[in-house]
């Protein structure tokens, strides 16, 4: 029985249902909550779908991989990361020279002006392809029109004997200037990318961010220098936004929100992924020379996962990385497992029209990869390596 008011007055059980005073208010009450009711019949049934689909993708990895296999391609994987890291710190003397020419350069056609590097370089993810980002900022914070100032220090570095393949870029999404330098006495070049400090001007925010989430995701480091190798060996600019390819930033990301996806479902359901048998990891272990097995096993898992899920689950036409989803105070309906790739989120959000949607922790209405206009030869790059990884194995 429901409060129904009419011209008579009040019937029976109205004390039940202060809210609703009239029959068309409780009509209308009723449809929204059926509505509610329908509503959450389809979110736990596309939750049960997509916790399915990981599931048969975790029994599919499982009979692909042993654990033998795993901890072997995280030995490798290991071996490569440290490889990369060990030529970026050999980097670090000609980028070093390099700032110790421009700074003073720069200070001399505009007094006062900072320049600071942000990009692979600050972040530790630089691999032997990598150029050297910088941003110059001058006093009085943030400017709207970078290109008097870009033309200024063009015209400066014209004439510099280690300034080679100068080009000056007013009309990019980010106004900028590429060169190649070789400052003496190092024995090799750097691309650098220099770039003023604009009030749409991510670049050091993204820094901070991304070395709070190399802390928390020890894998992302090691992985990422990997990930990014492989594209850049792949050639046809898959890694180079200009050619349309991927962004070092989106390639993280991508790899950021598998890591959390792995994490949030050991967190909820406890899943020790291939929980493989305590002899098999003993003897895997002791063959590769191996005492920490956990931090062995994971970097293979999580790049086998990180290959899977974006050359067979991934819809670029459908679906939305959001590696950083935004904390709400209100319990959210979605689990946050399903938050970080959001399947046919796409479809009616302002990156509808893109080829492939990768949100931006920094800005939630900037799609990083929305110039990626090449990332089909990503994806079947990924799918490629898939297959000569199982091969292997």
């Amino acid at each position: 029985r429901r409060r129904v008011q009419d011209r008579g007055g009040l019937v029976e059980g109205d004390e039940l249902y202060p809210e609703v005073s009239t029959t068309y208010e409780y009509l209308a009450w009723l449809n929204q909550q059926n509505r509610a009711h329908h509503e959450a019949i389809r979110r736990v049934e596309a939750e049960q779908r997509r916790l399915m689909e990981l599931q048969n993708l975790f029994i599919h990895i499982g009979k692909k991989w042993s654990s033998m296999a795993l901890v072997q391609l995280s030995r490798e994987l290991r071996i490569l990361a440290n490889t990369l890291i060990k030529h970026g710190e050999d980097r670090r003397k000609t980028q070093a020279l390099t700032l110790n020419l421009l700074r003073p350069l720069i200070h001399k056609v505009i007094p006062g002006a900072s320049v600071k590097v942000y990009g692979s370089f600050a972040t530790g993810l630089n691999i032997p392809s990598s150029d050297l980002d910088l941003v110059v900022g001058v006093q009085g914070g943030p400017i709207s029109s970078p290109n008097f100032y870009l033309q200024t220090i063009s015209k400066a570095l014209h004439n510099e004997p280690w300034i080679s393949n100068l080009k000056y870029l007013p009309h990019a999404s980010m106004p900028l200037i590429k060169a190649v330098a070789t400052p003496s006495p190092a024995s090799s070049s750097i691309q650098i990318d220099l770039s003023f400090q604009t009030s749409n001007h991510r670049g050091l925010t993204v820094v901070s961010l991304m070395k709070t989430l190399a802390i928390s995701h020890p894998e992302l480091i090691p992985l990422g220098l990997v990930l990014k190798y492989y594209l850049a060996k792949q050639g046809q600019g898959m890694n180079d936004p200009f050619q349309g390819g991927l962004t070092s930033y989106g390639l993280i990301l991508m790899l950021v929100a598998t890591l959390k996806l792995l994490k949030e479902l050991r967190r909820q359901f406890g899943y020790a992924f291939l929980s493989p048998s305590a002899p098999d990891i003993a003897n895997a272990t002791n063959l590769m020379g191996i005492n920490k097995n956990s931090e062995a096993m994971d970097l293979g898992k999580a790049l086998i996962v990180f290959l899977e899920v974006y050359s067979t689950i991934f819809s670029p036409s459908e679906d939305i990385v959001e590696a950083c989803p935004p904390s709400t105070s209100s319990p959210s309906p979605s689990p946050l497992w399903m938050s970080y790739i959001r399947r046919g989120a796409k479809r009616e959000s302002v990156f509808e029209s893109d080829g492939v949607a990768i949100v931006d922790p920094t800005d939630s209405t900037h799609n990083i990869a929305r110039s990626a206009y090449n990332f089909p030869l990503v994806h079947s790059s990924f799918k490629s390596a898939l297959q000569r990884l199982e091969k292997a194995a």
